[in-house]
């Protein structure tokens, strides 16, 4: 079974289901529910289960890409976890985080706005160490 390691330093075993390099079966399953229009309980549910992939915990584009997803399917909770988590991993998201349509949803909250200025942040850090 292969093994990672996350950024807090711990190992993890890929499980059966995180085929290549994502959690093939939480992704789908959540999709699943999202596309079946789920109740909001399942859908969170599902979210929940999407939000633990190891392996995006390591790349925070893959974090990025799971807040879209999550946006899409108005999970606006999960999409924001992700997104700080996918800043937090130096995948500064500025200005895409402006411009990305599947925001649409989040963007007016508070929350994003404080995301954004971290993205900003983030970026204006990166072009200083360049």
């Amino acid at each position: 079974m292969p093994t990672i390691v996350s950024k807090d330093g711990k190992a993890r075993n890929l499980e059966r289901g995180q085929l290549g390099y994502r959690k093939v079966d939480d992704q789908q399953a959540f999709l699943r529910a999202c596309g079946n229009h789920a109740p909001e309980v399942e859908l969170r549910k599902a979210a929940a289960k999407f939000e633990t992939d190891p392996v995006a915990e390591c790349d925070a584009e893959l974090l990025y890409q799971n807040a879209e997803v999550a946006a899409f399917c108005g999970q606006g909770d999960a999409a924001l976890r992700e997104l700080r988590k996918a800043i937090q991993g130096r995948d500064c998201s500025y200005p895409a985080l402006d411009k990305d349509p599947t925001f649409d949803s989040i963007r007016k909250r508070s929350d994003f706005a404080e995301l954004r200025q971290a993205a900003i942040q983030c970026q204006q850090d990166f072009a200083t160490h360049r």
